[in-house]
C-alpha cells in the first residue's frame, strides 16, 4: 500500500503547482475569461487522470493482491488462531498421548500393547 500512497502524493504534487498558476490567472484574467481559464485547467486534468487511471488501477490490485495473499497466510498458518488450529491441538493432543503411552509403560497409563484401542 505504500507504494500506491507515494504514487498519489507524487500526483497530487504535480497537481497543486498548475492548479494554483491557474487560479492566479483566473483572478488576475476577470470572470469570464477566469472561468474559461479554470474550465480548460480542469478539463486538462481529468484527460491526464483519465489516462493514468489503468496504471493507478493496476498498481493498487498488485499492492492489495499481495497484501491479501499476505494476510491469508498468516490466518492459515498461524497455530493457534489459523484455520487449521482445531486440526492442530486435536494431532497434538493424540501425538502427545501416544507418546506418553509408548515411553510410560507402566506409569498409571497403559502401555499401548496393552491398550483396547
Amino acid at each position: 500500500m505504500g507504494a500506491v500512497a507515494r504514487r498519489a502524493g507524487k500526483r497530487i504534487e504535480a497537481e497543486m503547482a498548475p492548479r494554483g498558476v491557474a487560479s492566479a490567472v483566473a483572478a488576475v484574467a476577470g470572470k469570464l475569461a477566469g472561468a474559461l481559464i479554470s474550465v480548460g485547467v480542469a478539463g486538462v486534468r481529468a484527460m491526464i487522470q483519465a489516462r493514468e487511471r489503468p496504471d493507478s488501477e493496476a498498481l493498487i490490485r498488485q499492492t492489495l493482491g499481495s497484501t491479501f495473499d499476505q494476510a491469508w497466510l498468516k490466518l492459515m498458518q498461524n497455530p493457534t488462531t489459523g484455520v487449521m488450529a482445531g486440526t492442530l491441538y486435536l494431532a497434538g493432543q493424540i501425538e502427545g498421548d501416544l507418546s506418553r503411552r509408548i515411553n510410560a509403560g507402566r506409569g498409571g497409563l497403559p502401555a499401548l500393547s496393552e491398550s483396547r484401542y
